[in-house]
Formats: C-alpha cells, structure tokens, sequence
C-alpha cells in the first residue's frame, strides 16, 4: 500500500494511471485530490480499482480533499463511523478469508490547520484502538519527522502515537524542493511486525514522493491480468464458412418430430462449422494505457524521473533546472499527444456516429469498464469463499427477488379481470416466415453477448439466409406443439454491483444473458401481439 500527495487528481491523472498500471500497488491513497461533486468517479477511474473518496466540504478544487483507490479483488467496507471531526481522512476496513479485517486509513492534514485537529485524530485513533484490529495509516501530515526539526506539531502527533503504540516507518525525505527539505509524508501502523518493507519512491507526478508499506500477506493479483474466452476469427473467412454452412444437412431438422430434438440438430449442424472456422480461445488480457501513451512518451517519462532523483541527490541549482526542463518536456508531450489524438480520431470518424460517441464518452469519462471479482459473501453472518456455493447463494437470492416482493404486497379484493374491456379480438400466434426469421436474424447486433449456448451473434447474423429457413421450421413447430425449448429458458446470469458492501447479497442485482435464438422467438410474439393491440386499438 502506498501514499502520494496529488496536487490535483485531474491535473496529474494520466501520469499517475502510467504509473499504477506499471506497479504492484493493491491499495493507494491520494492527498490533495482538489475535486468536487462536479466530478464523477468515471473521470477519475483506475482500471482494475475501485475509488473510495472524500472531497473537501467548500471549495473542493481548490484544495485538500483524499481518496484511496483499492484493487477490485479486495473485499473492503468503509467506516465512516471511525472518522472524526472535519478530518480530511477515509478509513476501510479490509476483510479476509479465515482472517481478522484489518483497518487502512489515508489522512491529509493542511500545514495551516488549527491545532485541535490533533484532539479530532486522536478520537480516531481511540476509536479505532478499540476495535483491536490492525491499523495502517498513510498520508500527508505536515508533522515534519526529521530528527531535530522539534516543532509543535510533530511533537504532538509524536505523543498521541507514543500513547497508543504506534510506530511511524519513514525515515527518509518525502518532499524535497531546491528551498526546502522535510519528511511529512508518513506510514504510521499498529503492527510494524507485519510490514516486509517500506520507504520512499521519488516520483515526478507532484513535488511529493510516494511513500510505502508492504505487508506480509498474498493477494491473488486478478487486477492486474484476467482470462477470457474468445472466438479466434484470425484465419476467418467469411465465403469459406457460408460455403460450409450450406453444405450442412439442414433437412434432418426437417425429418425431426419434437422442437426439442430439432434443435439439438440445428444447434449440433451449426455450431460444427462455427467451431471449425472461429474456434474458441482462453487469451489474457491486461489494463491497458492510454492510447496516446507512446513509446517516446514513456520514455520522456521515465528521463523526467530520473532528472528528479538526480536533482535530488546533487541537490545543486543546475541539476533542478535540469530537473523543471525534463518535467516540463514531458508534460507537454503527455498533452500534446493527448490533444492529438482526440482532434485526429475525432476528425477520422466525423462521418462515423457510433466511432464518434466512442471517442466523447473517452474523453469525458461518461463510461468506463470496470471488472469487479467476487470473492466473498457473507450470509447469515457466516462468510462463503467457495465459488461454487457463491453461485449457488447468488441463483437462489435472485430466483426468489420476484416472489419475496410479491408477498409484501397486499392482496385485492378486486379480480385482474374487472380492469380489463371486452373485446372479440383472439390472440393467435402466426407461424412465421423464413423471410421473416432471415430478416430479423440480420437485425441482430451482431455484438450482442453470448448466452450459455456459445452461439456467436455475428456468425448467426451473417448466415441468416442459410439458418433461417430451418429456424423457422422449429418456431412454428414450438407454436403448434406448445413447447418452448429448455434450452431457450436457461440464462446466463451475472451478478452486478451496484454499492456498499461487496460481502452483502442484497448489493447486487442480476444482468440474465439469454440465447439469442430464444430472443429471435420473443421477438416472434413481441410483433404478434403488436398486431392485435393496434386492431383493438384502431
């Protein structure tokens, strides 16, 4: 876990996302954010963290506020009922298979603050003393720690850790100007035992160094990289598949009886030439940077912050004035570059709405993809790690959402019927054309998610002209034989987050992925029905 005083979250945000994608960092606070409500949490979005963030009450963008970013496979609950006062701080409380939680905070405290700010962090740490858990605190105090320095505020926040047995690990400069030298960037922890290692990293990304603490526990980094599944259309060749869709003997589904068996045929005769021609692929992808972050970029990056460490250690004017024309280059090129890319891109796709939406919610963070790992559930107080149970509890909570509801409801004494107008209008379901089939099989998206049978939208959509007319057999086959194919009823179905705690069911509601050809069917139903509405209505 680490700590860096931003100086600005959205001045400094592309250098710090280069930064966090290169390291191994799993938690990291921010002082000095310097945003409001007015921001979203997508513009300040790491890929594979979560954001948990305090703002500055007045003023925001014009100084303080904190937040901490945490990876998306840690298990963490936020203890605002720990945070005292107008304290700039955010406390978590990190949580653990077969493990006592622990608590990590990020604290900023402005070097012009009144000196009762001691009294609200000591009822903090009081709080938190009581829970008898591990404590790990990290940020920017403006407690000067250097031996010697002997002012008040350092030696108040000396006594109040001397107290309650705290220990404060860094011991080397965090801020270092040409004017000034101070260590006020601090690691503060119940359990020094613990830490594996800590100490300073100068970056470049602020006039701040980065301060860190490892501990001596193993996270599963599935932040960092992540396994998906694929179809590999690398040697595709669309003449070639439709050719073999054709050849496929589509008038066994013709020969078959019960819809169910029909199709089994036809999923069995396509998925063959599917499998065949795009075959299925585990392929790992990670985070990536940002699009404009070019290799000549990264490395007037990495030149910056080596001219820093240099001016550092020479600490002489020329080597600093070495160091501001380094960081200048370069984050001139890293807005530059980014300038360049949007009015490029931007000017490419000018006749390309859907390229063109891309690219403005890009730029104005409007959307971000976030993967977020499950990797414990707390019911009835007891925690469940088995992912196997875990579907298990997740498919039996969303089956039984609609009922439990229903029972809350309080019973009419008014039949359905009372509300509804007589009509002599009967609902009869048509059995469909193959030019109907074949059409709306073409108006598929062809990048609509895959449901548990694997069939891919985009090579349903391109041989609609082949697969439809057999497809249209087995919907008219369901219509006369009242049958609706097991397979069409079983969904694929994923549990989203949506806020709080990631241990409680109830933070979750289900997104369900049905197979496409089930929707294909629907949508059979959804023009029947609109048929007979506008009669009644007409």
């Amino acid at each position: 876990m680490a700590a860096l005083n931003i100086n600005s979250l959205l001045a400094h945000f592309d250098d710090l996302k280069f930064f966090v994608l290169n390291s191994k960092i799993d938690v990291l606070a921010i002082n000095e954010t310097k945003i409001d409500s007015s921001v979203n949490d997508n513009e300040i979005h790491l890929p594979g963290f979560e954001v948990v963030r305090k703002d500055r009450s007045v003023n925001g963008r014009n100084g303080g506020g904190v937040c901490m970013y945490l990876r998306n496979n840690i298990n963490y609950q936020i203890r605002d009922d720990l945070c005292v006062g107008q304290l700039e701080c955010v406390v978590i409380e990190i949580i653990r298979p077969h493990s006592r939680p622990f608590l990590v905070s990020t604290w900023y405290k402005p070097p012009n603050s009144a000196q009762d700010v001691f009294r609200h962090f000591e009822s903090l740490v009081d709080k938190v003393d009581s829970e008898q858990k591990d404590f790990y605190l990290l940020g920017d105090l403006n407690c000067n720690m250097l031996d010697g320095s002997n002012n008040h505020n350092s030696s108040t926040l000396t006594n109040i850790l001397d107290i309650y047995g705290l220990s404060q690990l860094i011991s080397e400069l965090t801020r270092i100007t040409p004017t000034s030298r101070t260590l006020i960037d601090l690691c503060i922890t119940s359990s020094p035992e613990k830490i594996s290692s800590s100490g300073v990293i100068h970056l470049a990304i602020s006039d701040h160094s980065l301060v860190f603490m490892t501990l001596k526990i193993c996270y599963e980094r599935t932040g960092i990289h992540r396994t998906i599944e694929s179809r590999s259309f690398k040697n595709f060749n669309h003449h070639h598949f439709l050719n073999d869709v054709a050849q496929q003997p589509w008038d066994r589904v013709f020969s078959e009886t019960n819809p169910e068996m029909m199709w089994d045929v036809w999923k069995k005769l396509f998925m063959e030439v599917v499998d065949k021609h795009a075959p299925l692929q585990s392929k790992r992808v990670s985070n990536k940077h940002s699009p404009w972050i070019t290799h000549e970029l990264i490395r007037k990056i990495h030149n910056r912050n080596y001219m820093k460490k240099i001016a550092i250690q020479e600490n002489n004017t020329s080597a600093w004035v070495r160091y501001k024309q380094a960081r200048n280059e370069a984050n001139n090129a890293i807005k530059s570059a980014k300038k360049y890319y949007f009015i490029h891109n931007l000017k490419l796709n000018k006749k390309n709405p859907r390229k063109t939406w891309m690219l403005i919610d890009e730029l104005s963070s409007r959307k971000c993809r976030r993967v977020r790992n499950i990797s414990e559930i707390k019911v009835d107080n007891e925690p469940i790690t088995s992912a196997v149970q875990m579907a298990e509890v997740f498919n039996d909570n969303f089956a039984t959402i609609g009922s439990n509801l229903a029972s809350e409801i309080q019973p009419s004494s008014t039949e359905p019927q009372f509300y509804l107008q007589p009509t002599d209008t009967i609902f009869s379901l048509k059995a469909p054309s193959a030019s109907t089939v074949c059409w709306l099989l073409n108006q598929l998206d062809a990048k609509k998610a895959t449901g548990l049978d694997r069939i891919p939208c985009k090579l349903l959509k391109l041989s609609n002209s082949i697969v439809g007319p057999p497809l249209a057999y087995i919907f008219k086959s369901c219509i006369d034989a009242e049958i609706f194919p097991n397979e069409w009823k079983i969904a694929k179905v994923i549990p989203l987050f949506k806020k709080g705690s990631k241990r409680e069911l109830g933070n979750y509601r289900p997104i369900s992925v049905l197979p496409l050809v089930s929707k294909v069917f629907e949508k059979l139903f959804i023009i029947n029905f609109m048929i007979i509405i506008r009669k009644i209505g007409s």
